[in-house]
């Protein structure tokens, strides 16, 4: 399950602008994987 929540996170933040700019504002405070996983929570 974690797997397929990290695969999607991946492909929407090369797909998706909004996701990408929250990625892109938070890639310094969270790193790696933190970050991704950040996002799937919300």
């Amino acid at each position: 399950m974690r797997r397929a929540f990290y695969l999607a996170a991946l492909t929407a933040i090369r797909v998706n602008p909004i996701i990408r700019r929250f990625y892109e504002e938070h890639k310094g405070k969270l790193k790696g994987k933190k970050l991704i996983i950040a996002w799937t929570v919300l």
